[in-house]
């Protein structure tokens, strides 16, 4: 095998575990679809950013580096050295075993340098007080005219249409994310085994191939891995997140398009006209709900979109 086989192997190999080996994890490509019982997946965003979506066409995915959430990819990290260490105590293959120690203990040195992963969250929920309180300003304060909280509700399975990335197929897949301690170290103690058993699998072939090449893989893979965990504060959320997943693990970000705030780059997720995947508008429970509904219907695709008002009635300050 050439060396760029044996990397498409290791990839393809990690991919297949999302798919269909890891219980704890579901990742849903082109026609899998979890969601609420309308079948859509949420995303809170302000009223502007869904008029620059239905007129663009296209939703963007943000690099976590520049997240609102500090503890983005760092809670998962935090847990990766100790389980690690204790798995890797049990291999024969030594030399491998502090290789891959090596590897989480470089990936956790390097936390606070950006890591360049793309996703797009999303959430079966959609009309609860934590998240109008975590995405917006609360339930006490009466939001802009203009621009007031929102949450989208995306058609889970008009995502996976062959949209119009890069190519047919673009790189960008659902999965949902896991909460709290056990899930952290069950997928750094997949990640460690994985890796362990990928670098015995090197060994074994005939062709040389560049060892930094595969520990950068590896440690992206780690780093990819750590995206979908989060602390127990995020448990009852039932977020997913469309992750822009390419081979070097979104090292190619160069060639993305950088965000007019400034606020890194971003993976652009096109759809044609007549496959918009926006099904559903929610808006927060102070807003001004006939503006909002009026100015959706003047949108592009504007007059499809279930309007919802939401069903809380808090009292403004």
């Amino acid at each position: 095998m050439t060396e760029d086989e044996v990397i498409d192997r290791l990839f393809a190999d990690f991919r297949g575990d999302f798919c269909e080996r890891l219980k704890f994890v579901k990742l849903c490509h082109k026609g899998d679809q979890d969601g609420d019982e309308d079948g859509l997946l949420w995303h809170f965003t302000r009223f502007k950013n869904l008029q620059k979506m239905l007129t663009r066409r296209e939703i963007w995915l943000s690099d976590l580096a520049y997240s609102n959430d500090a503890n983005e990819v760092v809670y998962g990290l935090s847990r990766v050295n100790s389980v690690v260490d204790e798995i890797s105590k049990r291999w024969p293959n030594r030399k491998n075993a502090k290789i891959v120690l090596r590897m989480a203990k470089r990936v956790l040195q390097r936390s606070s340098e950006p890591f360049h992963n793309y996703a797009f969250s999303l959430s079966t929920e959609h009309d609860t007080v934590q998240h109008w309180s975590i995405y917006g300003d609360g339930l006490n304060i009466c939001p802009v005219r203009d621009n007031p909280l929102i949450a989208i509700g995306f058609d889970a399975g008009a995502l996976f249409y062959p949209l119009e990335l890069s190519s047919d197929d673009p790189p960008i897949y659902m999965i949902n994310t896991v909460s709290g301690n056990d899930a952290a170290d069950d997928l750094a103690n997949y990640w460690g085994i994985k890796a362990g058993l990928a670098l015995n699998v090197l060994d074994s072939q005939r062709t040389s191939i560049r060892a930094k090449r595969v520990y950068k893989l590896l440690e992206h893979m780690l780093v990819l891995a750590c995206s979908l965990v989060k602390n127990n504060g995020w448990k009852d959320e039932g977020e997913y997140r469309l992750l822009y997943i390419t081979k070097d693990f979104g090292d190619e970000q160069i060639y993305l398009p950088e965000r007019p705030d400034h606020r890194g780059r971003y993976a652009p997720l096109k759809w044609t006209e007549e496959r918009s995947p926006v099904r559903a508008v929610v808006t927060h429970p102070l807003a001004d709900t006939a503006f909002v509904e009026k100015s959706l219907r003047k949108l592009p695709g504007g007059r499809d979109i279930i309007f919802k008002k939401s069903e809380l009635n808090p009292r403004p300050i």
